[in-house]
């Protein structure tokens, strides 16, 4: 008799580590499921991102780039007017001044329309649909790495989105970096903007075979 209950004890035991053994199997299964899920939100909500913020729409903005590499390296650009979605700037290098018009959305931000030797302070939004077709896209969504895309014969391509970046205005995190190229067989040039989230465009890069240009964010703010 004696044997028979041990024997059925013994059973008993072994059937408990089972059960025990596999929980916690089960809670280390669903532990790895949790931290993949984290894993692929935090990538997701690094590219679904509102392009709104890396051209700032606010009225009476300036920003000052200090150049290298070429006298027209150096340049301001002022947010003039703002309309909804839409935003003109005006770029002055010293020698030339350019009104820009952008329409600014969450998944897009594109030109519109640009004005060389432009030097009033003519509004030009109210003459904008902003439903136009764009001239160039200058960003779009998603906001991830190998993202590429084809117009105003240049191709931009995002190179990275996690870049560091020290310019006389200060140290930028998580910056964007979109290289643009020519898709001309007889032009070959590359080109690279960097955007920090909330301030906008604070460097550009340009190479060529005998030449580098850059133009680094000097100081930036509102007027008023």
């Amino acid at each position: 008799m004696s044997k028979f209950f041990k024997g059925h004890k013994l059973v008993i035991v072994v059937f408990v580590l089972q059960f025990l053994l596999g929980c916690s199997a089960n809670k280390i299964v669903e532990g790895d499921n949790n931290d993949d899920n984290q894993v692929e939100n935090r990538i997701d909500q690094q590219t679904e991102v509102d392009l709104r913020a890396y051209l700032p729409i606010r009225e009476g903005m300036l920003y000052k780039y200090q150049g290298e590499g070429n006298e027209y390296a150096t340049f301001t650009t002022e947010t003039k007017f703002v309309k909804d979605n839409l935003i003109q700037v005006h770029k002055n290098n010293g020698g030339t001044e350019i009104a820009s018009v952008y329409r600014v959305e969450k998944e897009e931000m594109v030109l519109l329309q640009e004005n060389p030797e432009f030097y009033s302070d003519t509004n030009l939004l109210n003459e904008v649909d902003d439903k136009a077709d764009a001239k160039e896209v200058i960003l779009k969504s998603p906001l991830k790495v190998g993202e590429k895309w084809d117009n105003a014969k240049k191709r931009r391509e995002i190179v990275a989105i996690d870049e560091q970046l020290t310019t006389p205005a200060g140290n930028f995190y998580d910056v964007v970096k979109v290289k643009v190229a020519s898709i001309e067989e007889d032009r070959d040039f590359e080109s690279y903007e960097y955007y920090a989230k909330n301030i906008g465009l604070i460097m550009l890069e340009s190479r060529g075979e005998d030449y580098q240009v850059t133009s680094k964010l000097k100081s930036y703010g509102s007027l008023e």
